[in-house]
């Protein structure tokens, strides 16, 4: 453009015009052709500068890139390794926890031992004057404590032949009978003052111990407070079933809309098992007193603790199984002491928990004050309802039906066996409540097995990330499969052990 203006510029002064302003104009125009051309040198070398920086930049990108990688790979390699350590740790800490448990309650069984015997000497000298009998003196007769120790552990058959005073036992309370033989053991309705002073102090510093140790298990122990539903699934699934009947579960969850009342809703499970036997009670009513045998290999629980798991989001929960009708306590060693339902306690009952009772059912009803647990436990119960590999590894139970208040469905997950070991089928069925045709999906897996350790996977377009199992859902590992196996887990069913027999397991699923 400035070479066109210097041409005009040399025409118009052709023309005869002035030269004063011409010769200004041209010096002005010859420095500006100067300045163009500086300027036209100086962006080729900034754009030459450009491309070089765009270059460098590019390297450095790249380098940058793959420095990355290598950091985020050691980053988690280190993540993993201090994870490793803390589960170390935490199982560590746990199993010193359950040490101590054990220790308290040897130390409290050797206390009662001694209180029984001193009670029992109580009884004897207020036998001998007329009509002075205790209320236990008929149960405790001449026998020490130490024996009566032994009988209450040996079962409830001591308790079927004598009831209140060694006189025949009315049928069918037997299992009242047993209930208060616990309660006993437990010295649960003994008066302190009666106790030898001596003992007094310690005898209530350890009930104390014992009580915060049973108390801390059943609120610490799990990082989830609706773990308990795992738990009872575990148990049903642990049962004794008719061969007549499909093992079947059912979990109920309701919700009081009541502002004014103190409750908050009420959750319940319904079984048909075969039904409760003394040694079962037994272990309800204990800590780490499984009636399962972990070296039988049939049975998934055997810690004795799971149970324990209800107490997190409930304060009374009731057991109803045949005869046996019975409830625990709030805290400590309530959480321990079962207490009998007295006929206008069962006839309060939520009718369709006396249904499920009346119809032969083993049922636990839990009454929830808090508004905030009905949503925890809606939420797990809406994880267990939509994962079809929650079922897979069942070794009994074929059914689970679940149930909430505020759903518009039922769900009912349920396993098919096909012949061969080669592939499982879990179906989700939603049951609409107005009877119309419910909608169901199912899921296939197939199944490889070497030593009992079994992999499944989804047969699905995009498998989603499957969790490592214990017969029920231990933890994900990030596998896009599920993997089973016999594993050795903490108390909390969180994590698997360190041992070399649970190395051998995962490396068998390699």
């Amino acid at each position: 453009r400035l070479g066109g203006c210097a041409a005009l510029l040399q025409t118009w002064r052709q023309g005869g015009a002035k030269e004063g302003p011409a010769e200004a104009l041209t010096t002005e125009l010859a420095e500006a052709i100067q300045r163009e051309a500086s300027a036209s040198i100086g962006l080729r070398a900034g754009v030459q500068r450009l491309q070089v920086l765009q270059s460098m930049v590019e390297e450095v990108d790249s380098e940058l890139m793959s420095s990355t990688t290598e950091e985020l790979r050691l980053m988690l390699s280190r993540t993993q390794e201090a994870a490793a350590v803390a589960r170390e740790k935490a199982a560590k800490r746990e199993s010193a926890y359950e040490d101590e448990l054990r220790q308290v309650k040897a130390t409290l069984a050797h206390v009662e031992d001694e209180l029984l015997t001193a009670k029992c000497q109580l009884d004897e000298a207020q036998s001998a004057a007329p009509n002075t009998h205790s209320e236990t003196s008929g149960l405790t007769g001449g026998s020490s404590g130490r024996q009566l120790r032994q009988q209450a552990r040996e079962g409830g058959t001591q308790a079927a032949d004598q009831y209140q005073g060694g006189e025949p036992m009315p049928a069918g309370c037997h299992a009242q009978a047993l209930i208060e033989e616990i309660r006993r053991s437990r010295l649960a309705d003994v008066d302190p003052s009666a106790i030898p002073e001596g003992l007094r102090t310690g005898f209530g510093e350890l009930r104390q111990s014992l009580a915060a140790a049973a108390d801390r298990l059943a609120r610490d122990l799990y990082e989830s407070e609706a773990h308990f539903v795992q738990e009872l699934m575990q148990n049903a699934d642990d049962n004794k079933y008719s061969p007549e009947v499909v093992p079947s579960l059912q979990f109920s969850l309701r919700r009081n809309r009541d502002t004014d009342s103190s409750s908050a809703g009420y959750f319940f499970a319904v079984n048909n098992e075969l039904g409760l036997v003394d040694a079962d009670v037994r272990a309800l009513c204990d800590i780490s007193r499984s009636s399962k045998s972990a070296t039988e290999g049939t049975t998934t629980g055997c810690k004795g603790v799971g149970w324990k798991s209800v107490f997190r989001v409930c304060s009374a929960p009731h057991v109803l199984c045949g005869q046996w009708r019975f409830k625990f306590g709030a805290r400590g060693l309530g959480m321990l002491t079962p207490e009998w339902l007295t006929d206008e306690d069962y006839a309060s009952l939520p009718e369709e928990i006396l249904a499920a009772h009346r119809g032969g059912r083993t049922v636990f009803y839990l009454p929830i004050t808090d508004s905030l647990t009905v949503a925890t436990i809606e939420a797990e119960m809406l994880a267990m309802a939509s994962d079809p590999a929650q079922i897979l590894f069942l070794r009994r139970v074929r059914e689970v039906r679940m149930d909430f208040s505020g759903w518009s469905h039922a769900v009912k997950l349920s396993l098919q066996l096909p012949p061969g070991e080669s592939r499982r089928i879990s179906s989700i069925e939603h049951l609409p409540r107005n009877g119309a045709t419910g909608r169901c999906e199912s899921t296939t897996f197939e199944v490889a097995s070497s030593e009992g350790v079994l992999v499944a996977m989804p047969i699905v377009q995009e498998p989603p990330v499957q969790r490592v199992f214990a017969y029920l859902p231990v933890r994900p590992v990030g596998f896009h499969f599920a993997i089973q196996a016999p594993f050795n887990l903490t108390a909390s069913r969180a994590d698997l052990h360190h041992s070399a027999e649970n190395a051998r397991r995962r490396n068998l699923a390699a």
